[in-house]
């Protein structure tokens, strides 16, 4: 995965991706994160164009950026090598859940989106840092492979045909991937959704889409370009 440095106005709307789990990792058995790699300390940016910096607090609570571009967050651990960061205050068109596989070497936290191609590197500044990464309790882990979807985004695994042209389909998988267009022609990409917001990633261009699911009938309305909105029937 390549590395991009853009500004944070672009990482806000497309850092992305979506959507809300517990703290503390209740959803994978860890409701006490204080022996957390990734807890202690100020996490500070080596470039421009990320966060600034990151805490993570032992109740599965943190911060980042800085001055009147900082927020929170809740954080969570699905699997090993893996955070999830849900936004606190996520504004009307950017979606809240964010998807990382990250490493800690030697005091340099590096982070890599699942969702986009996003690569931010910290340093460790102050705090104590804790030899070994906790891993996700017996009996719960996640397959490091699996997507972690919402009920939201489950309602879109399948196959959908337009219907003004039923030889073209999107089909979105439940890793988080998609691909559309016809069976000559289609197009691969990386999707997420919540209320009422369709992400898609493709090597080209980022996408956002409002929509509706209702009676196996997906309407998906451009939020980029006035006008533009396709229906498409649901076929598997």
């Amino acid at each position: 995965m390549k590395q991009r440095i853009l500004p944070i106005a672009i990482v806000l709307m497309l850092a992305a991706a979506a959507l809300f789990m517990p703290a503390g990792c209740a959803a994978c058995g860890e409701s006490d994160l204080s022996g957390h790699a990734l807890v202690g300390g100020t996490w500070t940016s080596t470039q421009e164009g990320s966060w600034g910096q990151y805490v993570f607090r032992p109740d599965g609570t943190g911060n980042r950026g800085l001055g009147v571009q900082s927020e929170t967050f809740t954080w969570s651990i699905p699997g090993a090598g893996r955070i999830t960061i849900n936004r606190d205050n996520a504004r009307a068109g950017e979606l809240r859940r964010e998807q990382w596989n990250y490493s800690i070497t030697d005091g340099v936290l590096n982070l890599e989106s699942r969702q986009t191609d996003f690569n931010f590197t910290f340093n460790r500044v102050g705090g104590t840092e804790t030899a070994t990464t906790a891993p996700p309790a017996a009996g719960n882990e996640e397959n490091d492979n699996e997507f972690a979807l919402t009920a939201q985004e489950r309602e879109f695994v399948g196959s959908w045909a337009w219907a003004e042209a039923p030889e073209w389909n999107y089909n979105f998988y439940d890793d988080g991937t998609g691909s559309r267009g016809t069976q000559e022609e289609n197009e691969a990409f990386e999707w997420a959704a919540e209320e009422g917001v369709l992400l898609i990633i493709t090597d080209a261009i980022e996408e956002m889409w409002s929509y509706t699911i209702a009676e196996g009938l997906l309407t998906i309305t451009s939020m980029q370009a006035e006008g533009i909105a396709y229906s498409y029937v649901r076929v598997a």
